[in-house]
This record gives C-alpha cells, sequence and structure tokens, in this order.
C-alpha cells in the first residue's frame, strides 16, 4: 500500500488516490441538489425534527453523510453523531446512545434511559441553542420499535418542540419501510427529502475530471478513458470510482501516463464490448 501511494505521488503527481473511498474531506464533491439538502438540514439545526436521505447504492448517500458532519463539527456548539448500527436491539440502542452523546444511561430501565438522554439533550439546547443531531444511515435496517423510540425521545411539550434531529440515509427499502401503517407518524414529521438518482455520463465525466484535479493532477487519464468510464459506470459514481481505481492500479504496474482506454480493455475485457 505505502509502494502504491508513493506510485501515485512520483509516476502522476498525484497528493491522494482521487478514486479512493478515504479521500480527504476538502475532496468530497457535492453536487447543487446535495448542496440544497444540506442547506434545508441546518434549518433542522434549530427546529429539529427528521429528514430522509434515499437512493440506490453507490448514489453518494454515505459521501453526503461525511460531508454534512465534517461541516458541522466545525461549530462546537453543534454535536452531530452517527448511530452505527441501526439494526440494534432496544438495550443496544440506549447502550449507544449514551456512547454517543458522552454520558451514562441506566440501560437497566427504558424509562430512566429515555428521561436521562432527554434530559442531557434539553440541557443541550438550552446552553447552546443548537438541538443535537443523530445521523443514520444504512437506515432501512431500522427496526420499526426504533423508530416509535426516536419519535418519543425527540418531542417535548405536546408535540410542539424537538429535542432531536435525524436524518436517516438508506435505499429505497427506507422509503417502503415508512410507508407501513404503523410508521405514518413518522412519515408525517419528516420535514425535508433528497432522493438520489441516477447520473447522467456527462455528469459523471466531469466529476471524474474534477476528482483527479483535486487530487493535483487532472490529465493521469485519457479524455477517452475518462468517456469510457463514465459509460461502464451506468450513472453511479460508486462504480464509477471502482473502475477508474482498477485503471489506475494497472497505469501503476505498468507505469503508464496518461492511462488510455487499452488500459481498461486488458482489466474488464469483456466490459469493453
Amino acid at each position: 500500500m505505502i509502494r502504491i501511494n508513493n506510485e501515485i505521488k512520483s509516476l502522476y503527481g498525484l497528493k491522494w488516490n482521487p478514486f479512493s473511498k478515504n479521500i480527504p474531506a476538502k475532496a468530497i464533491q457535492i453536487n447543487p441538489q446535495m448542496e440544497t439538502f444540506m442547506f434545508q438540514m441546518n434549518a433542522l439545526l434549530a427546529e429539529g425534527g427528521f429528514a430522509v436521505l434515499s437512493g440506490d447504492p453507490g448514489l453518494g448517500k454515505s459521501t453526503l453523510l461525511r460531508c454534512y458532519y465534517t461541516r458541522l463539527i466545525q461549530d462546537t456548539k453543534i454535536i452531530p453523531r452517527q448511530m452505527t448500527r441501526p439494526q440494534s436491539s432496544l438495550v443496544d440502542f440506549y447502550r449507544e446512545m449514551g456512547r454517543l452523546f458522552e454520558f451514562d444511561i441506566p440501560i437497566s430501565s427504558r424509562y430512566n434511559s429515555h428521561i436521562k438522554l432527554r434530559e442531557n439533550w434539553m440541557k443541550h439546547i438550552s446552553e447552546s441553542q443548537s438541538i443535537p443531531v443523530l445521523m443514520i444511515d444504512e437506515a432501512q435496517l431500522l427496526r420499526p420499535f426504533l423508530f416509535e423510540e426516536l419519535k418519543s425521545l425527540s418531542t417535548h411539550d405536546f408535540d410542539t418542540k424537538n429535542l432531536l434531529t435525524v436524518i436517516l440515509a438508506g435505499d429505497r427499502r427506507l422509503n417502503d419501510l415508512l410507508m407501513n401503517n404503523d410508521l405514518l407518524h413518522i412519515q408525517s414529521r419528516i420535514r425535508y427529502r433528497l432522493s438520489l438518482t441516477s447520473y447522467s455520463s456527462e455528469f459523471l465525466q466531469t466529476m471524474l475530471a474534477e476528482a483527479m484535479e483535486l487530487a493535483g493532477a487532472s490529465h493521469i487519464m485519457t479524455p477517452g478513458l475518462i468517456k469510457t468510464l463514465s459509460e461502464k459506470a451506468i450513472g453511479n459514481p460508486r462504480s464509477l470510482f471502482v473502475l477508474a481505481d482498477q485503471c489506475l492500479t494497472e497505469g501503476i504496474r505498468h507505469k503508464i501516463n496518461p492511462i488510455d482506454e487499452k488500459v481498461f480493455l486488458q482489466i474488464n475485457p469483456f466490459r469493453g464490448k
């Protein structure tokens, strides 16, 4: 891995691998639709409530959450947290909430756990005028009773105030889940939605070129290869960057600069047809 990173720098002049999932936060690409959604999320910081981000795998849901989380932590008054195990039992849910919000919760009692969380959130809101943020990726895995728990935890004063901002991100199963009659009370509380869809080949070409430019070298791939990769990705940014990373690895192996379509055909002979 270290050798490959050195080759990326010496052979291509890149500061990092532009096709890696672990790119620097400053290099995350956000389109206008995503920017609008994050602007809407800012309104929830003062009012709380639910928001839903949905779309097929690979379209950028987790990337958007990472970008927004990075922005939020710049403000010391805001406490954004990410739930890591959406399929938890109720006990594990409260155990994780205690860990995320950094205080002990008496998990042996659901009532005491419930009260402790709410008291701490109310104290934070009073002191900072900012509502805590809970991001839940893969939210389609949430069990129905956890939706109910999130609702009862987050509402206050006869449902006129919110103690928590909840951002739910998941694939199309999340939308189907929320249409369940037992979860209509959650459906009615969703303030903002964004449903990501497949991108055009032209958009993916721009995304790929910008990723390389942000990493320090915009011409490591020929225009022909960029076009080919964008067409083969079928509208999916994750697929695009997986293919691009394969080509980069092969380019390093054979010290090819710039990387052209022949490299793609060598490693994906059937996809080239």
